[in-house]
């Protein structure tokens, strides 16, 4: 079947022939289009560059490649098997869109956080680029907003664990996160 090396190749591929293909340009000048807006602020007017406009065409690729599907992996899951299956969960398009960046040096870390509207935590990926992380969610190709709540972030899963320890004997664990965000009143000093 195919490994996680051969598909980084043919997403080259892809993206050296991008202008040959109407509707991959399209969907990456509108994902890059927005991006570039959204973070206008930060990149101080400039465009994006080559390694961000890379990272969000493999985030649009692995968006429409692989398939979202509880159950199929777990937290011990490394990304050549999570593609290997072809579907997991937001945990398992980080570490591939992670792998994939990887293979072409660009700096990039893993994020663990909350979603708006979402119970439950989330990932996505950060790639570092001219002095700034750009955050993408590869599970829901999005361009990471304020929607999204950053709690931890590290080179892979492992690193961002919320809690960590050993139990000794016949003990359990159950943990909640409550996330609350509130808007303040920027006119109030």
């Amino acid at each position: 079947g195919p490994n996680l090396l051969s598909y980084a190749g043919k997403l080259e591929e892809r993206y050296r022939n991008i202008h040959k293909d109407p509707g991959l340009r399209a969907m990456e000048e509108a994902v890059s289009g927005f991006a570039g807006d959204y973070y206008r602020y930060f990149l101080h007017d400039r465009d994006l560059w080559e390694e961000a406009k890379y990272s969000v065409f493999v985030m649009q690729q692995l968006h429409r490649d692989y398939a979202y599907q509880r159950g199929v992996t777990d937290i011990g899951t490394g990304a050549e098997d999570a593609f290997t299956y072809g579907r997991g969960v937001c945990q398992d398009y980080a570490h591939i869109m992670l792998a994939i960046l990887r293979c072409r040096k660009i700096p990039c870390r893993y994020v663990t956080g909350m979603m708006e509207g979402e119970g439950e935590s989330h990932a996505w990926v950060e790639v570092y680029t001219n002095g700034f992380w750009l955050p993408l969610d590869p599970t829901n190709d999005l361009v990471v907003t304020d929607r999204h709540i950053r709690i931890a972030h590290g080179r892979d899963y492992s690193d961002c664990l919320v809690n960590r320890g050993i139990f000794v004997g016949n003990e359990g664990q159950r943990q909640e996160i409550t996330v609350t965000v509130e808007e303040k009143d920027r006119s109030a000093k």
